[in-house]
């Protein structure tokens, strides 16, 4: 029944935010375990093409290990950041430390506070590449991050849920 699926898809937007602090995660282990089991192709676009470059670079295993390790809540606080704050703060106390601020030095301040909020669901080539892969014999989910006000003055903010847009940010 699952092959007559073929050309079904799915996105699912994993957020990076979590707004009221119920779910400690999103639960992206579960929903991947799910499709799969349900024979779905899974594809997942956790990351954009700014911080896939970082990853690539020397020290980006660690930099993707922490930001993988990072609690939503963490992650959230690194929004709202200032450049020399996320400096501080992204390359965390743990193994890889100082790997990470070595890397993250090299970086603009602009560059970095864009890398931050770089994740995949927001990342055209990133999504197109995903669409690139699917097989049409089955189902395919696309697990996609995403922040929520992304682009916004609210990105990232802890109320954004219930924040007014002003009229500019409308249109």
């Amino acid at each position: 029944m699952v092959a007559e699926l073929g050309e079904v898809v799915w996105i699912v937007d994993l957020n990076r935010q979590s707004l009221d602090r119920v779910v400690p995660t999103m639960g992206a282990a579960r929903l991947q375990g799910m499709f799969t089991a349900a024979g779905w192709q899974v594809l997942t676009v956790k990351y954009g093409r700014l911080l896939e470059d970082l990853f690539t670079r020397p020290s980006g295993a660690a930099l993707r290990g922490r930001i993988d390790d990072m609690s939503d809540a963490e992650y959230q606080r690194l929004l709202r950041r200032t450049p020399t704050e996320i400096r501080r703060e992204l390359p965390g106390t743990g193994t890889g430390a100082a790997e990470i601020a070595a890397l993250i030095a090299e970086v603009s301040d602009a560059d970095l506070a864009a890398a931050v909020r770089n994740l995949g669901g927001h990342d055209l080539a990133a999504l197109r590449e995903a669409y690139a892969r699917i097989d049409d014999d089955r189902p395919t989910v696309i697990l996609a991050y995403t922040l929520k006000g992304y682009g916004l003055a609210t990105e990232g903010h802890p109320q954004n849920h219930s924040a007014l847009l002003t009229e500019g940010q409308l249109h």
